[in-house]
């Protein structure tokens, strides 16, 4: 099946569209912090009327939708009026994307008659893990010196870094992306084959925007690993780098410490758990949809943001 738009503006096309549809499914308000779960009430004479609960305001033009198998129909309206949790909208088009999902994503909700509901608790995303490191950076820097006494003495120079403190870091910016380790094990000697490609990679992307390697000619190897929340979720790295070349066994003892460091991180308290139930709104192999009705829940995340 190809991918397609339609943009329907008939109103007498309307009624059927919400009777099968919006009647029927579950709708909600997208916004940048995630999704919002509204209830359709009905439409009359033109109107259409949904309840939207703890909401203090809303914009004057506003978009919810809804999804159908592999189509999503998306309704843009106009408020006309609202009466506590209840307003009414004047229905302006209704869009309807349709494209051939990659991958098999399934409602929850399964047959109407026998209702599956499925909730999360103890979620945890990457805004969280970001707040709660830079609301504790005196006991950071504790755990740094106690950690990186271990680490001293085993290579040249070495570096604990957490995510917040990486601002435009690309050591960083691939932990982020790839959560692999990092282990060149001679900037002199070009490897051939796999290894190829990541020295490639690291010589044009992070070696050479690191001004103090480039300026210490002597130290041509490096070993670096991710710090991994629940083993999941990246939220800095340990960094070493010494004058003679480096190995595997090298590798493994850095992933040792940061081992320590992640369970001693995930033990601190430092970062918050949402023990609040998150409805899930549909599943595929590659994540969960959630949805939710109080817009407090919105704090735990950011667009773009990752969650586990």
């Amino acid at each position: 099946m190809s991918s397609s738009i339609k943009t329907i503006s008939d109103k007498a096309q309307f009624p059927e569209i919400f009777s099968k549809y919006f009647s029927k499914s579950n709708v909600y308000i997208k916004t940048k912090n995630g999704n919002i779960a509204v209830q359709y009430l009905g439409y009359l004479d033109d109107n259409v009327a949904f309840r939207i609960p703890r909401i203090k305001s809303i914009s004057d033009k506003i978009v919810v939708y809804t999804r159908n198998d592999t189509s999503t129909y998306y309704l843009s309206l106009k408020l006309l009026e609202r009466n506590e949790d209840t307003f009414i909208f004047l229905p302006v088009l209704i869009q309807v994307i349709t494209e051939a999902r990659q991958e098999e994503r399934k409602e929850v909700d399964g047959d109407r008659s026998e209702k599956k509901i499925i909730y999360l608790s103890n979620i945890i995303s990457d805004f969280s893990i970001k707040t709660g490191l830079t609301m504790s950076e005196k006991k950071l820097d504790g755990v740094k010196e106690v950690f990186m006494d271990d680490i001293r003495g085993n290579f040249e120079i070495n570096r604990i870094v957490f995510v917040h403190e990486a601002k435009n870091d690309p050591r960083m910016k691939y932990f982020l992306d790839t959560k692999s380790v990092l282990l060149i094990e001679n900037t002199n000697e070009k490897p051939k084959g796999e290894k190829e490609k990541i020295f490639n990679f690291y010589m044009n992307e992070i070696y050479s925007r690191d001004f103090k390697l480039m300026s210490n000619k002597e130290l041509i190897s490096e070993a670096s690993v991710p710090l991994l929340y629940r083993g999941l979720i990246p939220y800095g790295y340990i960094q070493a780098n010494n004058r003679v070349s480096m190995n595997e066994s090298d590798l493994s003892a850095l992933k040792k410490y940061a081992n320590s460091l992640n369970e001693h991180i995930k033990t601190s308290g430092l970062f918050h758990v949402a023990n609040e139930k998150f409805l899930v709104s549909d599943i595929s192999k590659k994540g969960i949809g959630i949805a939710y009705k109080d817009r407090r829940l919105t704090r735990y995340f950011r667009e773009g943001s990752r969650s586990r």
